[in-house]
């Protein structure tokens, strides 16, 4: 794909991401959000998800209406080009409370599984970040590079928490082991933000289990394109069981600290 094509990409996934956004504030200033639970009670979805993700979709293949289109409310749909991965509301939880940590997650993901464009869209705070394919990563059109920091216990962490309480259990003993050689340890709540913050430099390193290519997918490019490293385990890849990310240092480092501790995970 030529550079001309992933800027008209971007482009449309940077209008699609600016109409949901404003769809979200003005649907939080009404308050009207009609609550639901999916997988347990504290997975939660609003009517909300569903009109924005409806929205972006709408936006997306009514230009392009032979790309694919996965998201986390509605149903996959297949493509032999472009398949658009989007999370209408990244930090549904947050939202409800009104906690100042939700986006919107937009990627574009090519035949090959290559994605071209991720754009995280941070509705309380009006900041874009945005990513292409070997074109960097940037912040409200600010050029953006993870952090230089080399030594774990200088290392700012973030991560999330599954929605099983087993599993969180699970997670609470992984912390354990980790938070004593860290500098200190974040939990934002919406994975799409916590990989652009660390692209922007704002943390160092940041792991989660139980991620999904919504989750991950825009964010990975901004990780990425920002000179930082996204992976799980035993690939460079980001995986649902378990996705690491950090700069280059910060990277290798937690990922042998996780997988030294991996039966807790």
């Amino acid at each position: 794909m030529n550079t001309a094509s992933r800027y008209e990409l971007l482009n449309l996934a940077e209008r699609a991401s600016a109409r949901a956004a404003a769809h979200i504030k003005a649907s939080r200033r009404d308050q009207n959000l009609e609550i639901k639970t999916k997988s347990s009670p504290t997975d939660m979805v609003t009517k909300v998800d569903k009109e924005t993700e409806n929205i972006i979709r709408e936006i997306l293949l009514s230009e392009r209406p032979n790309d694919g289109f996965m998201g986390e409310e509605t149903e996959e749909v297949d493509s032999s080009e472009i398949t658009w991965i989007v999370d209408p509301i990244d930090g549904t939880t947050n939202f409800i409370y009104d906690f100042p940590v939700y986006a919107v997650s937009i990627a574009a993901r090519d035949s090959d599984g290559q994605i071209q464009v991720g754009v995280v869209t941070d509705v309380y705070h009006d900041d874009v970040y945005y990513a292409t394919y070997n074109g960097g990563s940037y912040l409200n059109n600010r050029a953006i590079q993870v952090s230089k920091t080399t030594e774990m216990s200088k290392a700012l962490i973030a991560t999330g928490f599954s929605y099983d309480d087993k599993i969180r259990l699970r997670q609470a003993n992984t912390l354990v082991t980790l938070i004593a050689n860290v500098r200190d340890i974040r939990r934002a709540g919406a994975a799409s933000l916590d990989l652009c913050y660390l692209a922007a430099g704002r943390t160092d390193g940041y792991y989660e289990i139980g991620l999904w290519p919504w989750d991950y997918s825009a964010g990975t490019l901004v990780v990425r394109e920002a000179g930082g490293a996204v992976g799980s385990l035993f690939s460079e890849e980001p995986s649902g069981e378990l996705t690491i990310a950090g700069n280059p240092s910060i990277y290798k480092s937690l990922k042998r600290h996780l997988l030294h501790f991996s039966d807790a995970l």
